[in-house]
C-alpha cells in the first residue's frame, strides 16, 4: 500500500498536466466552443449555451429554428407586424410591443395609443373618443350605455353624452342653493323647482336621504328629462308630493323620468292628463309605490313605462284612459285593495298600444279582474307576460278583451292563460324576480319566446341584456330574465 501510494504521488502531477493539456487542446480545437470572450459567429449555431460553453442552433421544443429566424428579419415596416401584442417593427427587424404613443401613431393614425399590454389601440381615455362614440372601453370607442359613463351624468338614448353645460344639477348638499346660478355637481340647486325653471333640458338629481319636494313644480310646455341615480340606488332620489301628484304632466309637454323612487300619500303618484293628446311621458327605471290612489294614471297622453316596479299603490297599479301606451319589462305587484276600483293594470276602450314582457302579480280589486282589465271594447294584446295570483272574476285575472300570447298563469288560479298549467317560482312573496335555474321556471318561462319586434326587448326590468338564452326561443317570459 505504501509503494502504491508513493507511485501515485509521484505520477499524479504528470497525469494532471496531461489532462489539462488535453482539455486545453480540445477547447482550442472545438469549433463550437464559446464563453464571454469567444462568441458564436456561425449563422446557424449562433446561441451560446452558458453551461456547456458550446454554440447551439437554438432549436425550440416546437422545432422552430430560432437562429434562422434571427438571421432573416421578420419585418421592415410596422405595418407588417400583425400580432396585436407585437405591433412595432424594431430596428433589428423584429415585431415587438409598442413602447410609446408615438410609435403607434407612426404605425397608423387609426390606433395611435400604446397600451400597457404593448398593443396599439384607438383610445386610452374618454377624451380620445369622439362625441358620437364617447366611451373608451378596452381600447375602443363606443356609444354610452348608462348615465354613469358620461362626465355630465347624462347618456342620451342615441348613445351620446349630454354636455355638462346643458345640465342643471340638484342635490341636498351643504353647498346647494335655490337662487339662480350655473349649477354644477359641487354647487347644485337644492330642489327641483329652480332647476326646472333654469331652462335646461336635462336635470340630474343626486341621491339623498331626504325626499325632494315636487309640490308646485310645473312642467309646462317643456321638453325635459330628469335623471336620478337609479331606483335601486342607496340612497335613491325620492320625488314626494303631498296634496298633488309627485310627477304631474299637463298640456304640450315631453317629460322623461329616469332613475327615481316616486311616492305620495293621498293622490296618484304620477299623473299625465291632457285634452288633446299633446303630451308624452316616459317612466324608466323607477320604483313607484305607496300612493293613496294609482301608481300611474294617464288620460289622453302618450305614455311609456319601462324597466320599472309599480307596487303597493292603494288605487291600482297603472290606469290608462284614452292613452297611447307602451308598457314593457315592468313588475306591477301588490297594488289595490278590497275597496279598489282599478286593477293591477286597467286599460280602457279608448287606449291602444303594446303590453309585453311584464309581471303582474298579487294585485287586488273590489270587483272584476284584478290582473289586467282590457275594457269591453276592441281587443288588446297581452304578450310574453306572467299574470299570477291576482283577484279573479268568473275564474280569470284578465278582462274579456285581453288577447293572450305567451301568457303564464297558474292552473287553478286562472282559466285563460296560454301557459296555464305552469307556475313560476319567484324569489319571495314580495320579490317577483324569477329564481335562476329553477326547474319550474325552465318549464314555464325561461327560453320560451322567439325573436320579437317588441319595443325595449333588448333588456329586462333590471336593465340586463335580453335575451340571455339561445336557440329558436331565446327570450324569457315576464319582466325578469335571470342569468
Amino acid at each position: 500500500m505504501t509503494a502504491m501510494t508513493t507511485v501515485n504521488a509521484v505520477r499524479s502531477p504528470v497525469f494532471m498536466l496531461t489532462v489539462l493539456l488535453v482539455a486545453c487542446v480540445g477547447a482550442v480545437r472545438n469549433p463550437l466552443y464559446c464563453d464571454d470572450v469567444v462568441v458564436c459567429v456561425d449563422p446557424v449555431f449562433s446561441i451560446c449555451d452558458p453551461i456547456a460553453h458550446e454554440c447551439q442552433s437554438g432549436l425550440s421544443d416546437g422545432g422552430d429554428d430560432l437562429a434562422r429566424d434571427q438571421a432573416a428579419p421578420e419585418c421592415t415596416l410596422s405595418a407588417a407586424c400583425l400580432e396585436p401584442l407585437a405591433p412595432i417593427c424594431t430596428t433589428e427587424g423584429r415585431c415587438a410591443a409598442c413602447g410609446s404613443d408615438g410609435e403607434c401613431l407612426a404605425r397608423s393614425t387609426l390606433w395611435p395609443r400604446c397600451q400597457a399590454s404593448g398593443a396599439c389601440v384607438v383610445c386610452q381615455v374618454a377624451t380620445d373618443c369622439s362625441t358620437s362614440a364617447p366611451v373608451c372601453d378596452q381600447g375602443s370607442c363606443r356609444a354610452c350605455r348608462s348615465h354613469g359613463e358620461c362626465g355630465s351624468a347624462v347618456c342620451r338614448p342615441d348613445g351620446t353624452c349630454v354636455p355638462p353645460a346643458d345640465v342643471a344639477y340638484v342635490g341636498h348638499s351643504v353647498s346647494c342653493a335655490n337662487s339662480m346660478h350655473a349649477s354644477t355637481p359641487a354647487n347644485p340647486f337644492c330642489e327641483l323647482g329652480p332647476a326646472v325653471a333654469s331652462g335646461k333640458s336635462w336635470v340630474v338629481v343626486a341621491g339623498s336621504s331626504t325626499a325632494y319636494a315636487t309640490t308646485g313644480v310645473v312642467f309646462s310646455g317643456t321638453t325635459l328629462t330628469l335623471v336620478g341615480p337609479g331606483r335601486a340606488a342607496s340612497p335613491s332620489a325620492v320625488l314626494a308630493g303631498t296634496t298633488a301628484p309627485s310627477v304631474q304632466v299637463a298640456v304640450g309637454e315631453t317629460i322623461t323620468i329616469d332613475g327615481f323612487e316616486i311616492t305620495t300619500s293621498l293622490v296618484d303618484a304620477v299623473f299625465c292628463s291632457t285634452t288633446d293628446g299633446s303630451s308624452s311621458l316616459t317612466i324608466h327605471d323607477c320604483f313607484i309605490h305607496g300612493a293613496g290612489k294609482a301608481g300611474i294614471a294617464v288620460n289622453d297622453c302618450i305614455v311609456t313605462v319601462d324597466a320599472s316596479i309599480v307596487s303597493g299603490n292603494a288605487g291600482g297599479g297603472i290606469k290608462l284612459a284614452s292613452a297611447a301606451y307602451t308598457v314593457t319589462n315592468t313588475i306591477i305587484a301588490g297594488n289595490g285593495s278590497g275597496v279598489a276600483t282599478a286593477a293591477g293594470v286597467s286599460i280602457d276602450n279608448g287606449s291602444t298600444g303594446v303590453f309585453a314582457f311584464n309581471t303582474v302579480a298579487k294585485n287586488t280589486v273590489a270587483a272584476g279582474a284584478g290582473g289586467v282589465d282590457c275594457g269591453s271594447g276592441a281587443t288588446k294584446s297581452i304578450a310574453d307576460s306572467i299574470v299570477w295570483r291576482n283577484t279573479t272574476s268568473a275564474g280569470t285575472q284578465l278582462g274579456p278583451a285581453c288577447v293572450l300570447d305567451h301568457v303564464v298563469t297558474v292552473a287553478g288560479d286562472d282559466s285563460r292563460g296560454t301557459r296555464a298549467a305552469l307556475a313560476p317560482t319567484f324569489v319571495s312573496s314580495i320579490d317577483f324576480h324569477l329564481v335562476a335555474n329553477d326547474s319550474a321556471n325552465l318549464a314555464c318561462c325561461i327560453d320560451q319566446v322567439a325573436a320579437t319586434g317588441t319595443p325595449h326587448a333588448d333588456h329586462d326590468v333590471d336593465g340586463h341584456v335580453r335575451p340571455r338564452g339561445g336557440g329558436a326561443t331565446p327570450y324569457d317570459i315576464g319582466a325578469h330574465e335571470p342569468p
